[in-house]
């Protein structure tokens, strides 16, 4: 046993190494303090603190392997949450609430989301109810899992290329490489600092960040020139970094640190040499940041970024056009469309699609800065869609974008992924062929099953794919008869498919797919069974493919089973279009069985006054009501009911998920005959 004496010196020089630990961390000296700490938490392992320490050490290293290591350690650490947690004293064990946000942020970094939404969940209930903004930042870090969860469902395909520049040092790393429309120019930053770090913000005071040295490389006859320092030429030694290039590679633009001033610079290549660089005028510099410009192809709009009062909210999109003398005319906000109240970055035009690609920290965003597209058109910007995973990460993704004959480049410019040690072609690039820009289509594809065999195939041909919540519209098919295989186009948005086929019950699959750039695929592999008449006689229905088609209900001749929905309704509307043939469908029943009664139950989501949204759900049963008296049901067969926002079957706190809550819900009071059934409503485990 160790004496008293022992045991305090232990005790001495562990506290020592723990200050030490605490000191590194300091000052940012994350793997120096973790070698710290883990030589304490060697003799003490059951220190809550020191596992919270250490984990969030492992989460501020730039890495992702490394903060994934935080993982462990925060999930021990969140066993000893205090309140009154003492940050400074060497005596503590406990940890403090903020726990369980970075072991929140850690399970996303990981992509748990339904585990990195519960611990924020923990931490809003314990959090201060006066920190009102720290409250609302993590319910939108809800919102971004939710969205995360969804969008990682369908992977974009990427293709990563090498440009082959021959760097004569593997040590260097590369980053913010721009490259010309035309493909002729590479400009980019070298050095052993990495100028862009991952935790690098132009709005920080960045005096402790070294410069790495900017670089120009030409393609001659598809090869890339030695890269030519150009720091002496374009005359600065202040923190600057080159954010765009012109079509034909003959003008860079630079963002600079004047004295936490962040201005827009130009230098043009007259006679093979860059010039000094030349500030922008007043029109698109202010005494605020700017911090990225991007040139049309046609040179005469610049699209840049500011954070000057006047704009919706941190930076935000402007766009200036060239004067008749050449300069620069006054600046336009791109307006609430493209910006939000968090920052907008990075935008490129694409002129030929007259695409706008930009980072966001809002929209429809999985975390940080995600890239969006828009596209301008007569009546202004669409809807900026998020342009996919893994493109976007939970993260943030910043990135330069070009356009190289018809391939779309983009590189993240502030991620280590541009630099791979292994050889001499470091710069990384992802190419994407830009197909359907701004529509967001999904193409659903798989097999058509019965009992694990191949359907024959004349009775496949006939296969009838409807969507129920657009007016019943009959969605074009193709077919692989000799392997069951099939596939249709939906766009995003919420969908009913019922799969309609002479012989077997017909199937619904429910989807509810998020808007997302281009093309991407859905999975969907339909087993169908055999209808009752089927297993009796081995024969198809008797049922035509026309009236099958024209009818809303699911009809079995065998059973005569009418199969209706309940119906949801858009934002502040009592009013609705989407169902009317399930109504004239649910008349019908009433109508042909008169006994047969059924009550309607209005509802609403959460947002706006509580009692206007009482009202507003008594407006949508007596609707739905009022169109089924008038399409001859009788109105003794009717209740109506409204429950307002009570008995909420999705989250509220999301768009999409606040679809479901918008609803009128059809109940069977009475029916003598059995024949009536109300689909069930299957809301996505990540909407509740």
């Amino acid at each position: 046993m160790l004496s008293f004496a022992a045991l305090s010196q232990t005790n001495k020089k562990q506290k020592t190494v723990f200050k030490n630990g605490n000191y590194y961390y300091l000052f940012e000296e994350y793997e120096n303090a973790i070698e710290s700490y883990l030589g304490v938490l060697t003799n003490d392992t059951g220190n809550a603190n020191l596992n919270y320490k250490i984990g969030l050490c492992y989460l501020s290293l730039p890495d992702k392997n490394d903060n994934l290591q935080s993982i462990k350690y925060l999930e021990k650490a969140t066993k000893a949450v205090s309140k009154k947690y003492n940050e400074s004293s060497p005596n503590e064990r406990n940890t403090p609430i903020d726990t369980w946000y970075y072991l929140a942020n850690a399970y996303r970094l990981d992509m748990k989301f339904d585990d990195a939404y519960n611990c924020y969940q923990s931490y809003l209930n314990i959090v201060p109810e006066k920190q009102k903004q720290v409250i609302e930042y993590v319910k939108r870090e809800q919102v971004d899992c939710k969205n995360a969860k969804d969008i990682t469902l369908y992977r974009k395909v990427v293709d990563k290329k090498q440009l082959g520049i021959n760097i004569e040092s593997a040590e260097n790393i590369q980053s913010c490489p721009i490259i010309s429309n035309d493909g002729s120019a590479l400009v980019f930053c070298m050095g052993q600092n990495n100028i862009f770090p991952p935790d690098f913000n132009l709005g920080d005071n960045n005096d402790h960040y070294e410069i790495d040295d900017i670089y120009y490389s030409l393609n001659i006859d598809g090869k890339w020139s030695k890269p030519e320092n150009i720091m002496t030429s374009l005359l600065t030694k202040e923190l600057t970094l080159p954010v765009s290039i012109s079509n034909d590679g003959t003008s860079l633009y630079l963002v600079r640190d004047d004295n936490d001033n962040g201005n827009l610079y130009e230098s043009k290549r007259v006679s093979g040499k860059w010039q000094p660089m030349k500030k922008l005028n007043r029109k698109i510099n202010t005494k605020h940041w700017e911090t990225h410009a991007s040139l049309c192809n046609n040179g005469q709009t610049l699209y840049f970024t500011s954070d000057k009062p006047g704009g919706l909210g941190g930076l935000d999109v402007y766009k200036s056009t060239r004067t008749a003398n050449g300069d620069w005319g006054k600046a336009e906000n791109l307006g609430s469309t493209i910006n939000t109240r968090f920052d907008e970055e990075t935008p490129f035009f694409d002129d030929k699609h007259n695409a706008l690609y930009f980072s966001s920290q809002g929209h429809y965003s999985m975390g940080g800065f995600d890239i969006f597209c828009s596209l301008q058109t007569d009546s202004g910007f669409t809807e900026p869609l998020n342009i996919g995973f893994p493109i976007n990460s939970v993260g943030n993704d910043l990135v330069y974008i070009s356009k190289i004959d018809t391939v779309l480049a983009y590189a993240s410019l502030n991620s280590y992924d541009l630099h791979d040690s292994t050889g001499n072609n470091n710069d990384l690039y992802a190419m994407q062929n830009p197909t359907k820009l701004n529509i967001p289509e999904y193409t659903a594809k798989g097999t058509l099953t019965a009992n694990n065999n191949n359907i024959a195939q004349n009775i496949l041909s006939k296969l009838i794919i409807v969507d129920s919540l657009s007016q019943e519209r009959v969605l074009p098919v193709e077919y692989t008869l000799n392997n069951n295989v099939y596939s249709y186009v939906i766009s995003s948005g919420e969908h009913r498919i019922i799969y309609k086929l002479p012989g077997f019950k017909n199937h619904t699959e429910i989807f509810m797919l998020p808007k997302i750039y281009g093309n991407n695929e859905l999975n969907v592999n339909v087993k169908l069974e055999p209808s009752e008449e089927l297993l009796v006689s081995n024969q198809t229905t008797k049922d035509s493919i026309n009236n099958i088609v024209q009818n809303n209900v699911v009809n079995n001749t065998s059973t005569e089973k009418y199969i209706v929905s309940n119906m949801f309704f858009d934002f502040d509307k009592y009013q609705t279009k989407q169902f009317a043939l399930n109504i004239d469908s649910i008349a019908k029943y009433l109508k042909e069985n008169s006994e047969t009664k059924i009550k309607l139950t209005g509802y609403a989501d959460a947002l706006g006054d509580k009692n206007y949204n009482l009202i507003l759900s008594k407006n949508r049963a007596i609707f739905v009501k009022d169109k089924l008296v008038l399409l001859g049901a009788n109105s003794n067969q009717i209740e109506i009911d409204y429950k307002g926002i009570a008995n909420p079957i999705a989250s509220n706190d999301s768009k999409e998920s606040r679809k479901y809550n918008r609803r009128v819900e059809i109940s069977i009071i009475s029916d003598n005959n059995a024949k009536l059934l109300v689909e069930p409503i299957n809301v996505p485990e990540s909407l509740k």
